[in-house]
C-alpha cells in the first residue's frame, strides 16, 4: 500500500509538469479545441451515467463503475466551471450552455453525492459571483435552478445527505455526541482517530502511504480503524507532519499561483482550483491523475496567456 503512493506521487507530478510544458506551446486556436472537447467529453460521461441511472443498471449516475462515486462527481465539478468559460471565450450559443451544464449538474445530484452538491454551488458562485449585476444574477439563477431539482423529488437521497450534514453540525457545535444511529458516526469517529494519530507524529508525521497511516494510528491507540479521515487535508498532515504538510501546501500554492487570477477571463482555471480545495474536505481523491493532467492543461494555458498578452501579467498574482 505504501509502495503505490510513493509511486503515485512522482507520476502525477510527471504528468502536471508534462502537460503544463505542451499546453504552454499550443496556439490559441488548439487550445480552444481542446478544452471544448474536455467538455464535450465530460458531458457525453454525464449522459452514460443518467442512462445507467434510467434504465436501472446502476443505483445512480456514476459513469465509471470502477470508481467511487465520490471520486466521479470530483471529476465532474471540477469541470463545471470549465463549461461557462467555452460558452463566453467560444461564443457557443445559450443552448448549448444550458445542454451541456445542465447534463453534468444532473449528473452530479442524481449521483446523489452531498459533496457533489456542495461543488457544483461552489463552481458556479466562484465563477459568476463577481460584484456586478449582470454575474450577480447569472449566480443567484444557477443557485435557484439547483434548489428547485433538489425540491423537486427527484432526488430525495441527495437532500436527505444535505440534511444528514446539517445535523451533525448541530449536533456538534451543541457539544453533543453523536450516536451510533446517526449517519456520520463513522466519518467523525475517523475524524477524531486521524487527529489524535496528527498530535501524536505532530512534526514528521506517520509516513506517506496506507500501510504507514495505519501503524500510526494504531501507535495512537486506534487499532480498530483502518481509513483514511475522507480529509485530504487532516489525512495528509497525519501522514506528513507538520514539515512534510508545509513543503505539500507549498506546492500546491505554487500551482494556484501560476494559474489565471478570478478577475480574468480564464477565471475558470482558478475557479477549479478552488472547487477542489472545497472538495478535498471531504475526500482524500488527490491523486487522481485526471486531476494533475487538468491542472496541467490550465497551468499551460495560463503561462500562455502571459507570454502572448504581457498586460495581463499585472493581475495574475
Amino acid at each position: 500500500a505504501n509502495f503505490v503512493y510513493w509511486v503515485a506521487w512522482p507520476l502525477n507530478i510527471f504528468i502536471f509538469i508534462a502537460t503544463a510544458s505542451a499546453a504552454s506551446r499550443m496556439d490559441a486556436e488548439l487550445i480552444d479545441r481542446v478544452l471544448y472537447r474536455c467538455v464535450m467529453v465530460v458531458t457525453a460521461a454525464a449522459v452514460v451515467g443518467l442512462l445507467r441511472f434510467a434504465a436501472g443498471i446502476g443505483n445512480d449516475a456514476n459513469f465509471m463503475p470502477v470508481m467511487n462515486r465520490n471520486g466521479t462527481v470530483v471529476l465532474l465539478t471540477l469541470l463545471f466551471p470549465l463549461v461557462f468559460h467555452v460558452y463566453e471565450t467560444q461564443g457557443r450559443s445559450r443552448r448549448w450552455l444550458f445542454v451541456c451544464a445542465g447534463t453534468i449538474a444532473l449528473c452530479v445530484v442524481l449521483t446523489f453525492s452531498r459533496s457533489g452538491l456542495i461543488g457544483l454551488a461552489t463552481g458556479l458562485l466562484l465563477y459568476y459571483g463577481r460584484l456586478s449585476p449582470g454575474s450577480l444574477l447569472k449566480a443567484t439563477a444557477g443557485v435557484l435552478v439547483l434548489v428547485m431539482v433538489l425540491s423537486s423529488g427527484m432526488a430525495q437521497r441527495s437532500v436527505e445527505r444535505l440534511s444528514r450534514t446539517g445535523t451533525t453540525l448541530t449536533a456538534l457545535i451543541e457539544g453533543r455526541e453523536l450516536d451510533e444511529s446517526m449517519g456520520d458516526h463513522n466519518r467523525l469517529h475517523l475524524v477524531n482517530s486521524a487527529l489524535d494519530a496528527a498530535e501524536r507524529h505532530f512534526w514528521l508525521g506517520t509516513g506517506l502511504g496506507m500501510t504507514n497511516y495505519r501503524e500510526g494510528l494504531r501507535r495512537a491507540g486506534h487499532g480498530d480503524v483502518t481509513s483514511k479521515a475522507h480529509n485530504f487535508f487532516l489525512s495528509y498532515f497525519t501522514e506528513l507532519g507538520l514539515v512534510g504538510f508545509a513543503l505539500l501546501m507549498a506546492m500546491l500554492q505554487r500551482i494556484y499561483a501560476g494559474l489565471a487570477p478570478l478577475a480574468s477571463h480564464q477565471r475558470a482555471f482558478r475557479a477549479s482550483f478552488l472547487v477542489m480545495a472545497v472538495m478535498m474536505t471531504m475526500n482524500e481523491y488527490i491523486l487522481l491523475p485526471e486531476l494533475w493532467l487538468l491542472f496541467g492543461l490550465y497551468t499551460g494555458i495560463s503561462r500562455h496567456a502571459l507570454v502572448r498578452h504581457p498586460r495581463f501579467r499585472s493581475c495574475h498574482a
